[in-house]
């Protein structure tokens, strides 16, 4: 096997393996949103449409601050990163 075709394969494996935790990060943050709902509708007996609002932002931020750490490096724009993202995911 050539030098190339390694390198090939390791860049491979390394994509595969980032699609992994993203995909783990979101399986998760599944977990966050529901868990946050049920805080929010059950235990502090909040109106279902604001405890869901409140629940799908959490899931948003946590998989925000988890994408940034999980998954590796990246190139990533600098400043306002998390007003861009929640601006975009709040519309």
């Amino acid at each position: 096997m050539s030098g190339v075709a390694v390198l090939e394969q390791r860049e491979q494996q390394k994509i595969g393996w980032r699609w992994v935790k993203f995909n783990l990060v979101g399986g998760i943050g599944i977990g966050v949103q529901l868990a946050a709902l049920w805080v929010f509708a059950d235990a502090f007996q909040w109106n279902y449409l604001i405890a869901t609002a409140l629940a799908v932002e959490t899931a948003v931020l946590h998989n925000f601050f988890l994408h940034q750490h999980l998954p590796g490096p990246i190139e990533r724009p600098t400043g306002g990163m998390i007003q861009q993202c929640d601006c975009c995911n709040s519309i």
